[in-house]
């Protein structure tokens, strides 16, 4: 007899472990997550519980482009992708939007206690270290820079074509917006805060390096 479809799956986390033979199949997928970069044509979208990201390719996206900080559902299949496995969407709808324009945004402090969710999120803290890679699978560059906002460490992360140079923003305060959830490791203990941002625009100086 012929085999039974396939339940879609619904768990972002579950995707980028696939492997490229499984990937390749094409299986169904019906997700919900949060746009934390977007890119010509495709985007990151990552689970609202903060534990693990996807790459959407998204053809029709000229017409239907979900932006930064928005909550989407995504309808396709998975697809074998440069890094992990990857969502080539049929479908996006956009559900809402992590940005408030009232409460104040979610905050690292926030996120020391019981939220664990994704949101859009700003802060201010002591950038203390700073690192630039080229990601060959993936054919970009990932520039971090971390803070420390009081004793919490909260690392920046973005995802260019290009490297970015963050070096100038070393030991002085930063201010920084964007999609900000929990870092966790391999056993689901909270190691600390991720952000992740659009450009440099989203990170800017408050105060000088070296300041006194």
């Amino acid at each position: 007899g012929q085999d039974k479809p396939l339940e879609p799956l619904t768990e972002i986390a579950a995707i980028p472990w696939l492997s490229p033979s499984i990937a390749s199949r094409g299986i169904s997928v019906d997700v919900t997550g949060v746009v934390v970069q977007t890119r010509p044509g495709a985007f990151f979208l990552r689970g609202m519980d903060s534990s693990r990201s996807v790459f959407v390719r998204c053809p029709d996206c000229t017409t239907a482009k979900p932006s930064q900080w928005s909550t989407v559902r995504v309808r396709g299949t998975t697809m074998v992708g440069g890094f992990h496995a990857d969502i080539r969407a049929v479908t996006v709808e956009t559900t809402g939007s992590t940005k408030p324009l009232s409460p104040a945004p979610v905050s690292a402090h926030d996120l020391l206690g019981e939220q664990s969710d994704l949101g859009y999120g700003e802060v201010t803290g002591t950038a203390v270290a700073t690192e630039s890679g080229w990601v060959s699978k993936a054919k970009l560059w990932r520039s971090q820079l971390k803070l420390m906002v009081g004793s919490q460490p909260v690392l920046v992360s973005i995802l260019s074509d290009v490297a970015v140079d963050l070096a100038s923003q070393m030991d002085g305060e930063v201010g920084v917006r964007g999609v900000i959830g929990v870092l966790f490791n391999s056993r689901r203990q909270r190691i600390g805060i991720r952000m992740h941002v659009q450009s440099t625009s989203d990170i800017q100086a408050v105060a000088p390096r070296h300041a006194n």
